[in-house]
């Protein structure tokens, strides 16, 4: 993904530097500060590259470049920002570089050009050579600077401010990493559910049998957690599935976890034919006859080409790709929990206490994101 000073230089070029050339010592000026920020002479010279382009990477852009692009200083090193997560500063930063506002700009060089001025430093090649004994000052300045800036209204990000999983926020240094190969790899859901311990708990566990360990002993408190987002669902097209959802996560306290399994799959399954025939979940209009291969082919991964303001969704989404794997009644159950097998296939090996934990969290989980995105 484009690194923040590429963006940002990026963005420089396309308000600042105009193909008249009039500007050209803007575009200088943010050369320079591209410079300081990546500690190295610039590669190439003002104007040279283009914005970037829909796809994440600058067109225009030579294919030698592009590795270099997408290993940038973060926000955080550059900016001293630790609002944003590691593993989605690159793409936070990006979305702050593509929405500079000129007014941007020039406060910004309005706080920095005195203290450049007072340095004598010249812009270009030579900046990182000038400002080298400097840079962690210059760091210091920017860390005052910047922030303050983009949370101006002008700027517009875009951003929906729920973006990061809420209960994900209180967990420190959560390694987010993690967390988006449990749900990938395991199934287990993570956005919305289960509170904060015990997402931490299950990020730092060893291994898978660990961490169905862990739920199993934390049934009571994931069940609880299950019937507090379902509690804050007042769509009226969602309130009929979550009186019925509030019936598994009773099912599940009680300790008739093949019930909670049964009908929390059934809930799931609902809840994501009714979202695809309206046409609200995916993008484009109502893909006609419900089809799984279809809705698994419309899920994508979270990965780090997930736009930032689709980071919670898709996480949900992603949980729900293991739950709608393939299932052939002929082949054996499989031991995790899948939708097809639930239904199809009722039998012990796919009838477990862990499985029905994971379904029950899938359903709410699902349903929550539902109220938040519109489903």
């Amino acid at each position: 993904m484009p690194a923040f000073r590429e963006g940002l230089l990026a963005a420089g070029r396309r308000h600042l530097c105009p193909h008249d050339g009039k500007t050209r010592s803007d575009a200088v000026f943010w050369s320079g500060i591209m410079v300081v920020m990546n500690g190295k002479d610039a590669q190439d010279e003002p104007g040279g590259q283009a914005a970037p382009s829909g796809n994440g990477n600058p067109s225009g852009a030579r294919e030698e470049d592009v590795p270099a692009q997408r290993t940038g200083v973060r926000l955080a090193t550059a900016f001293g920002s630790e609002a944003v997560p590691g593993r989605s500063q690159d793409k936070f930063a990006e979305s702050v570089a593509q929405s500079l506002a000129p007014q941007l700009q020039a406060a910004l060089r309005q706080q920095l050009q005195p203290v450049l001025d007072a340095l004598h430093v010249e812009f270009g090649a030579l900046i990182a050579r000038s400002l080298a004994p400097q840079l962690e000052a210059f760091r210091e300045l920017a860390s005052s600077v910047v922030p303050p800036l983009i949370e101006w209204p002008f700027l517009n990000l875009n951003l929906p401010a729920d973006w990061f999983p809420r209960n994900w926020e209180d967990i420190p240094d959560l390694d987010i990493d993690t967390v988006i190969s449990i749900v990938l790899d395991e199934g287990i859901p993570m956005v919305w559910v289960p509170r904060p311990a015990i997402v931490a708990a299950l990020a730092a566990a060893a291994d898978a049998s660990a961490r169905d360990g862990i739920l199993v002993a934390a049934r009571d408190e994931v069940a609880g957690d299950c019937l507090a987002v379902i509690g804050e669902i007042t769509a009226a097209e969602l309130k009929p599935l979550a009186g019925l959802a509030a019936e598994a996560v009773s099912a599940l306290r009680d300790d008739h976890s093949s019930g909670a399994q049964a009908l929390a799959g059934n809930v799931f399954d609902t809840l994501l034919r009714d979202a695809a025939r309206r046409g609200v979940i995916f993008a484009g209009p109502p893909g006609g006859y419900f089809r799984y291969d279809k809705v698994r082919k419309k899920i994508t991964p979270v990965s780090d080409d997930t736009v930032i303001r689709r980071f919670r969704t898709d996480c949900v989404l992603s949980a729900a790709l293991p739950a709608l794997q393939d299932y052939d009644p002929a082949n054996p159950p499989p031991a995790r929990f899948v939708r097809h097998a639930t239904a199809h296939c009722t039998r012990p090996e796919q009838y477990t206490p862990v499985n029905a934990i994971v379904a029950v969290m899938l359903m709410a989980s699902m349903l929550r994101e539902a109220q938040a995105s519109g489903w």
